[in-house]
């Protein structure tokens, strides 16, 4: 519950309120409503203006958009660095087995290499 007032925020149950005003008439309600006599805000709770007392400065929303960028360009090139990577480590696999079935002409190495084709390919997108 915020204090339309003085906009201090209180926790309240469903029977500590009651309707002063209907939403279409509220407008005119606090126009007309006498502040004189109207409670100080009590010192246990606590205003949005104290929590937020002043909007950050273009420069400094510009700065750290700039870290934001720097660090997403870090991260997309560390990932491409572990695709690379990973690229790599399954040629190198595909190699092997060729040169085994080569040597050998055990049919298990090609069938080997055929699955670390299949895996390069599903890789690489293509």
């Amino acid at each position: 519950l915020t204090d339309a007032i003085n906009g201090e925020f209180l926790d309240a149950f469903e029977t500590d309120l009651r309707l002063v005003c209907r939403k279409q008439f509220v407008e005119d309600y606090l126009l007309e409503y006498d502040e004189t006599n109207y409670p100080e805000p009590s010192g246990g709770a606590f205003h949005i203006a104290d929590i937020f007392p002043t909007l950050p400065s273009v420069e400094s929303v510009a700065e750290l958009g700039k870290g934001l960028k720097k660090v997403a360009s870090d991260m997309s090139k560390k990932k491409a660095q572990e695709v690379s990577k990973e690229i790599d480590g399954l040629l190198d696999e595909y190699n092997d087995n060729m040169r085994l079935y080569e040597t050998f002409g055990d049919a298990e190495y090609k069938t080997k290499a055929d699955v670390v084709l299949a895996k390069l390919r599903r890789e690489v997108g293509e």
